[in-house]
């Protein structure tokens, strides 16, 4: 059984995996099917309508096939269905134990092993004798490999185990995971041809005992029960004296009590019960208990004696112990009182602390621009190179030694690369990357858009980092740079480097930045920067202008550069010297991650002209094929500096007409027209990328107009309706901007 029905559930079914097959006619099972799958479609199983809900999963079953053709196509489940379903009886040949009575004390206790260990719930125990005790139930003992004796299939009593002897048809050898015996399919069992007792060792002996009682209350008396009355007992059986109405159990308890006879002094459980049979006699009883008497009045005597002098010396080491606990306890009350006093002023001065705190944070909130400024003081003041006034006690030597010459090189990825040719090469190469990491291909492809566009993509959704790995493998060859952004963040200089004026070079940042800047420089290859958690700190103030300048270097503006240092005034051999009027290279695509922390400020509009929104995880679209990689691990590749400037140029080519449903959408939401050839943009490469119009015109307005406007969802959907277009995931998409807004 592959499935198994749940309690609960509104249609109840089941499905079988066919192992082994009969003939034709049903009588004999002939081995293991060779191909499920062929012999019955879909995933080579069968269909059990209307299970019962008990039943175990792995549970083995034999069945007829009914077909049905008519309800159903052939390809699908219920075309097979299963009729009469019984559980099937597989046969144990145990006719290796040649001491039956050994095997049914070992099976009926310890246990025995069975290797391979059987798979039918029902079995028969095939014995040396050549009969076929059971159907029974076996379950694992206690030591691995060992199966003991659970209990008798269909409620009967494992003191009245059905014989039966059957012929050499009547079992047929299947090999199932090994060698093993099962009874022919529609063999009925019948009568037995007789019983065994199959009870354990104890229990026989405990019958056997009982039957005493009833049997012959004098026997009981005797010394020798473990002999004698044994002996005794086997003479009834023999002489025919018991009186029992059914005189084969009787036989088959006397067969048992043969192999038994000495489990009474073995078993101390056993042994407990003789004697109490012994004590129901009147003359053994008063006797044991007088003997008791005595026995219990001298004890108790002694032991008085005993406790009386210990507790001499015990009640006064107790009195001794209790003035100690008593001074503890005083000791424990001043400590208490005085944690109580020290826990008051700590709440105190919390209460003192948040009063403080909550001051301080409503004076942020009236007045940022305060704090920002006291924070650039501060910053002035601790940035290396700063001087100290003439006459401040230094001369006006600069508070920091000067900075050696420093100079970084951008990490080499250590695999090699290949160039993409064309621009289906980069379209091939995306849906490869998107296949091998599992990602949404319409994601890449909209990522690819907006860095080909212009736009900053804002990523968000649980794949983000994953998708931006995955385009970097694809595009940059496996060149990405993350970069976390802490709330200390003010300005550029803070990831890109500072001016170190006692020695005359620039000192760059930590985020290496500035390197991979000057690296895309001169060599030309691609970089995706990935700044994780931007809205951390104020992006108006560090990223607008570095969103500015890569703007502007796209477009070949030379006058909108990000100033580090005055050239004129840097050590001749800077390695940075060449960057001071930073021009930002358009091969340093910068992608941002949100962060969903509570220490987070505001997007504000500054920074949402220049970016676009992608959801990783393509949330309410159709999901469209990748193409799977080679023994899927997808190569690194890159896009030659050649064919990148070629697809920058043709993207900027395009604009927007006024007919353009774009445009119409871009006025209904009071956005400019800056916004409206942003959006077109988009739409045209993931257009020259194979996505249908609609789709592609569907993604450019999500990504970029409803993302940048702050028009309600009344407005947005009255916009799109007069346009006429169909935008089935904006709502997603405006509630990620509208929580990176606020």
């Amino acid at each position: 059984m592959k499935r198994a029905p749940h309690r609960g559930d509104a249609y109840l079914y089941a499905s079988i995996e066919p192992l082994v097959e009969s003939d034709p006619t049903g009588s004999q099972w002939l081995g293991p099917l060779r191909n499920s799958v062929s012999s019955f479609p879909k995933r080579g199983l069968v269909h059990w309508n209307k299970a019962p809900f008990q039943l175990q999963l792995g549970s083995l079953w034999q069945f007829t096939i009914d077909e049905h053709p008519s309800a159903v196509r052939s390809d699908q489940l219920e075309h097979f269905q299963l009729e009469d379903p019984q559980e099937p009886i597989e046969v144990l040949d145990l006719r290796g134990w040649s001491d039956e009575e050994r095997l049914r004390s070992a099976i009926t206790s310890d246990g025995i092993p069975l290797s391979p260990p059987p798979l039918a719930r029902r079995v028969l125990l095939w014995l040396a004798s050549d009969v076929y005790v059971g159907p029974l139930l076996l379950k694992p003992a206690t030591a691995p490999g060992f199966w003991v004796l659970d209990r008798p299939d269909a409620h009967i009593d494992a003191a009245r185990m059905p014989v039966c002897r059957l012929s050499a048809s009547d079992i047929n050898r299947v090999p199932l995971e090994g060698e093993r015996w099962f009874v022919s399919p529609r063999l009925e069992l019948g009568r037995s041809a007789g019983i065994q007792n199959w009870t354990s060792d104890a229990q026989v002996t405990r019958s056997i005992l009982t039957r005493l009682r009833k049997m012959d209350p004098d026997l009981v008396r005797a010394i020798g029960v473990t002999e004698s009355v044994f002996r005794e007992y086997l003479d009834h059986v023999e002489g025919g004296r018991m009186g029992s109405a059914d005189p084969a159990v009787e036989r088959a308890r006397a067969d048992r009590l043969r192999g038994v006879r000495d489990a009474i002094q073995r078993d101390e459980v056993l042994l407990t019960e003789a004697v109490e049979a012994l004590l129901g006699t009147e003359a053994v009883r008063t006797e044991v208990q007088s003997q008791a008497h005595a026995k219990i009045d001298g004890e108790v005597h002694s032991r008085r004696a005993e406790i009386d002098a210990a507790l001499s010396d015990s009640t006064k080491e107790l009195a001794r112990v209790q003035d100690i606990l008593n001074a503890k306890r005083t000791e424990v009350a001043a400590l208490d009182a005085a944690l109580l006093e020290k826990r008051g002023e700590l709440e105190a001065k919390v209460a003192s602390f948040d009063q403080e705190v909550s001051a301080r944070l409503e004076e942020i909130a009236r007045r940022p621009e305060a704090i920002f400024a006291e924070t650039a003081v501060m910053r002035a003041v601790l940035t290396p190179g700063f001087a100290r006034p003439v006459g401040g006690g230094n001369g006006g030597v600069p508070a920091y030694p000067p900075a050696r010459a420093v100079s970084r090189q951008v990490r080499d990825f250590g695999e090699s690369t290949l160039e993409l040719g064309d621009e289906t090469d980069v379209r091939r190469a995306l849906a490869v990357h998107a296949g091998a990491s599992a990602l949404s291909l319409q994601a890449m492809l909209s990522l690819h858009a907006m860095f080909v566009s212009g736009a900053a993509p804002v990523v968000v959704g649980s794949y983000a980092y994953d998708l931006l790995r995955a385009y970097a493998s694809a595009v940059a060859g496996g060149r990405l740079h993350w970069i976390p952004i802490g709330s200390s963040t003010m300005e550029p200089y803070d990831l890109l480097g500072r001016f170190d004026g006692a020695s005359g070079r620039i000192i760059p940042s930590p985020s290496g930045l500035l390197d991979v800047a000057r690296d895309a420089t001169q060599s030309g290859r691609l970089h995706v920067v990935v700044l994780e958690g931007f809205n951390r700190a104020p992006c108006e103030a560090y990223l607008s202008p570095i969103l500015e300048a890569a703007q502007a270097g796209r477009l070949g503006d030379a006058l909108r550069v990000i100033p580090l240092a005055n050239p004129e005034l840097i050590s001749g051999d800077d390695p940075y010297r060449e960057v001071a009027r930073l021009v930002w290279p358009s091969n340093v695509l910068i992608a941002c991650l949100p962060s969903d922390g509570s220490v987070t400020l505001p997007v504000p509009p500054s920074v949402w002209r220049f970016v676009a929104l992608v959801d990783a995880d393509d949330r309410d679209r159709t999901q469209l094929p990748s193409v799977p990689a080679e023994n899927g691990v997808a190569p690194r590749t890159e896009i030659p500096p050649t064919l990148w400037k070629e697809s920058v140029a043709t993207a900027q080519a395009h604009a927007a007409h006024d007919r353009d449903e774009v445009t119409t959408v871009a006025r209904a939401l009071s956005l400019s027209a800056r916004d409206a050839r942003d959006a077109v943009r988009v739409r045209e490469v993931l257009c020259a990328n194979g996505l249908p119009h609609g789709d592609a015109t569907s993604v450019a307005l999500v990504a970029t107009l409803i993302a940048r406007s702050g028009s309600d969802a009344k407005a947005i959907d009255e916009g799109l309706r007069t346009a006429g277009v169909a935008v089935p995931s904006w709502q997603t998409i405006r509630a990620e901007a509208q929580r990176l807004r606020s």
